[in-house]
């Protein structure tokens, strides 16, 4: 027989997790033209309910013997986790307004100045975040084809369900959206090459963030 066994060791990673989704919505959109003008809006109820439980558990058997080593009658599991189930039932409501302007000058040049609004809120930590947005995008009388922008808007990312539970299993109530204020300046042009088209971009930006969620992803 065999009288050692260096170097070998078992791990068994389990995990027998449920988790059942229903999402349900029901959305409107809008647009109107009006010569050089486009109004844009749209809204949207969503109903989320969500059923989850988690087991999960590890071992690790190290030439022969249980690791971390307790009652020899007993089998240690270095890492366990059996969770309540969790019922969750929310309502989303979303809104959005957006207003396009498209201005051709004399000399050919043009600008488009499209500014808007978007409006999230959540039953879960009733909170409703307002999202405005603007941007200036300006495209010269030139013999290329260059297009300069500058955008400025406020981006808000709700947590999803993921998002909402720790490694316990357990939820977040006090969790918030996520946020970001953006800040850029870019440019592009369109040019021949090689006989093909292309196009070359650029971009200077700045991101605020605030109230982000850091999450373990299997």
């Amino acid at each position: 027989g065999t009288a050692y066994n260096l170097g070998i060791v078992t791990y068994i990673d389990n995990g027998r997790d449920y988790l059942n989704a229903t999402i349900l919505n029901a959305e409107h959109k809008g647009k109107f033209l009006k010569r050089h003008q486009t109004f844009l809006w749209g809204a949207r109820i969503q109903e989320e309910i969500i059923n989850n439980k988690m087991s999960e558990w590890s071992y690790l058997d190290s030439a022969g013997y249980s690791t971390p080593q307790g009652n020899p009658q007993s089998i240690d599991l270095p890492y366990l986790l059996k969770s309540q189930t969790t019922n969750l039932n929310t309502m989303r409501g979303m809104a959005y307004a957006e207003y396009v302007l498209d201005k051709q000058f004399k000399d050919t040049s043009s600008m488009t100045i499209t500014g808007g609004v978007r409006s999230n809120y959540w039953t879960y930590n009733n909170q409703n975040v307002i999202s405005p947005r603007v941007t200036l995008a300006y495209t010269p009388h030139w013999k290329k084809d260059w297009v300069f922008r500058a955008s400025y808007g406020y981006y808000y990312q709700p947590p999803l369900f993921r998002e909402m539970m720790n490694l316990q299993g357990q939820l977040n109530p006090n969790i918030k959206a996520q946020e970001a204020i953006h800040y850029v300046l870019s440019s592009d042009v369109n040019f021949k090459m090689w006989k093909r088209p292309f196009k070359f971009m650029g971009a200077l930006y700045y991101k605020d963030l605030k109230n982000i969620i850091a999450y373990d992803v299997n």
